[in-house]
Formats: structure tokens, sequence, C-alpha cells
């Protein structure tokens, strides 16, 4: 891996190097990359650079490949899942009657986890809910507390 590219991705919107072999990667292109959250998808920010011999970069974040039209349309699969286990966690959350504001549902493009953000102001127990959630949807479930404005830089609500 001879470049390093700055790439944009998940839900927070990390900006971070990635290493990777391709040397014309154009702003805005979408990447499949590999993560220490797992494969997510990318857009580039700033084009390849040669790396320097002195240059650190974390070896668990590269770029796999340019995202294909199959990739594309993975997204959008994604997309409309993510909107069904927003619905789902929200309604399980109700039931249980636990003290929380669901925010956000993240899944990542490799299917490996799930991540579901929500806000509360105390500590909420809620192994129950991971439980019902990880048996309809078979995968790793994380839940992430955050503050009024991380929900807000996730939500994109910005400004006055």
């Amino acid at each position: 891996m001879k470049y390093i590219v700055k790439i944009r991705y998940g839900d927070p919107k990390f900006l971070e190097d990635f290493l990777t072999k391709e040397p014309h990667l154009p702003k805005g292109t979408l990447c499949v990359i590999h993560t220490e959250r797992g494969t997510e998808i990318g857009t580039v920010v700033v084009p390849p650079k040669k790396r320097k011999p002195d240059q650190q970069t974390s070896p668990e974040r590269f770029v796999i490949r340019v995202a294909t039209e199959e990739d594309l349309k993975h997204i959008q699969n994604l997309e409309e899942a993510e909107k069904e286990e927003f619905a789902f966690a929200k309604e399980k959350i109700k039931a249980r009657g636990l003290p929380m504001k669901l925010s956000k549902v993240d899944h990542l493009f490799g299917g490996e986890k799930i991540i579901f953000y929500f806000l509360s102001a105390t500590r909420v127990d809620f192994r129950a809910l991971v439980r019902d959630l990880a048996k309809r949807y078979k995968t790793r479930i994380e839940m992430r507390q955050i503050g009024a404005r991380d929900e807000a830089k996730l939500l994109g609500d910005t400004g006055h």
C-alpha cells in the first residue's frame, strides 16, 4: 500500500486516512473500505498522495475497492433495512418502557453489526433490548448513548 487517501465514512462522519494501492481516486469517489468497525462505504475527500516512509497509519484502515453498481444497490437495500430496524427498535423500546430516545441506526456495509444511537438522561439497562434485536437480525448489536450535540451532528441538524 503505497498511497494514503482521506475518506469520510460512517454516520458520525469520521474523516480518516486510509491506505490504498490505487494512485487515482478523484474527490467524491465512493469506496468500499475496511475500518476498525468493519466493512463500510466512504467518500474520498482528499485524493491519494504518496505515503512517506515515516508516515504512521492504522493497518486496519484500507481501501478494499472502488464501489461498483452492485455495491450501490446494496447501499440502497441497507438504507431500507435501517428504516425497518429503526421502527422495530422503537417499538421494542416503547414495549419495554425504557427511558431512552432512539436517534439513528447505522447498519454497516459488510453486515458485521448494527449500531443503534440513543439519547437518555440516565443510565439504561438495555440488555433485554439487545437480545430482542440480536434475535431478530442475527448479527452483532451495538448500543451507543449520545448527547444532544452528538445527535445534531448525526442527523446533520446544525446551525441556529
